[in-house]
């Protein structure tokens, strides 16, 4: 029973550390190494002139290290301000805080009764992997399995899927509400239109329902 309070704050980080990597991936079309190299800091009030959005999310290293900077929706930044607070950090961000990675290694997560270190490392590369494609897999065996609804192509999606996938379903999504491809190339960060256009195109499984559906 010692070990229950470890355990328990294990997974509630695990858990809040989850949700983020879904919200970051699939609705800011976040890279692996935004998530991996970026810290809970980066996140910050945006500008009073900005009206749409309260938060920014800074990221100094994106693609070919060229920093960029996302508008964050309220819901989103719930999802940060869960993860700080189930790591028993103040909800927001402050300037001069330790660099608490946004991805943390729950390895290292000591029990409830003690403070999180200062310098909690990140997950490797390969531990995100392993740790979405067992997320995928949890969910496409739910759905074959009657726990979940769905179909059996939804499984397959599932098992085939990744980080990368969230964030071509990003690059869709946005592409879908506001018929924009520039707006799209803003959220990914490409280089040219032209890669934008690739995530935005539809799957075959897609236009059949377009094309075969009532």
């Amino acid at each position: 029973m010692a070990d229950k309070p470890f355990i328990d704050r294990r997974n509630r980080v695990t858990r809040a550390r989850l949700r983020l990597i879904l919200a970051l991936a699939g609705t800011l079309g976040a890279r692996q190494a935004d998530i991996i190299e970026g810290f809970l800091s980066d996140f910050s009030p945006a500008p009073s002139d900005l009206k749409a959005a309260r938060w920014l999310w800074y990221i100094p290293n994106g693609k070919g290290r060229k920093a960029a900077t996302l508008p964050v929706p309220d819901w989103v930044m719930d999802r940060v301000v869960d993860l700080r607070v189930t790591l028993g950090l103040p909800a927001y961000p402050s300037a001069n805080e330790p660099p608490y990675p946004i991805c943390p290694d729950t390895r290292y997560i000591r029990d409830s009764e003690r403070p999180m270190p200062t310098h909690l490392p990140a997950i490797s590369r390969s531990g995100l992997y392993r740790h979405m494609q067992d997320v995928f897999h949890r969910l496409a065996y739910a759905i074959d399995s009657g726990e979940m609804a769905g179909s059996s192509a939804d499984a397959r999606i599932l098992r085939d899927a990744s980080l990368h996938w969230l964030r071509h379903t990003a690059m869709k999504r946005i592409t879908r509400k506001t018929k924009d491809l520039t707006i799209a190339k803003l959220l990914g960060r490409h280089a040219s239109i032209e890669t934008t256009a690739l995530y935005a195109e539809s799957s075959l499984s897609e236009l059949a329902d377009a094309l075969c559906r009532d």
